[in-house]
């Protein structure tokens, strides 16, 4: 056992300073300082988790030269045009239909207009 000593001054004693004896284990600091750094140690670890699931289950492929279309019909609104040979992110899927973006363009295109990447 460490002995720490440590002055109070109550202030309704005439300004006398009591000594109180306080009896501190030895090995207090590492459990204080593990209460202190376990949650936020444990924070930390939920946020890199978090964002590693989230990067695992991006989908990407390579346009062949898509059509963008506003909804994932054949005779829906053509959007824009994707030239082939663009990384495009997959961000949905419907029937025979991929919701893809490539910066700011997005929309739907055939499955059978993109390749991919395993």
């Amino acid at each position: 056992m460490l002995n720490k000593l440590r002055h109070i001054n109550p202030g309704r004693h005439g300004g006398r300073t009591l000594a109180v004896l306080r009896k501190m284990p030895v090995n207090a600091l590492p459990v204080i300082g593990f209460l202190i750094y376990c949650p936020i140690i444990l924070i930390c670890f939920i946020v890199i988790m978090i964002v590693s699931a989230v990067k695992v289950h991006s989908r990407f492929a390579i346009s062949l030269g898509c059509t963008l279309y506003t909804i994932p019909e054949e005779n829906a609104q053509t959007k824009s045009q994707l030239p082939a040979g663009n990384r495009v992110q997959i961000r949905d899927e419907a029937a025979d239909w991929y919701y893809v973006e490539l910066g700011e363009s997005v929309g739907w295109c055939r499955k059978n207009e993109v390749l991919i990447i395993k």
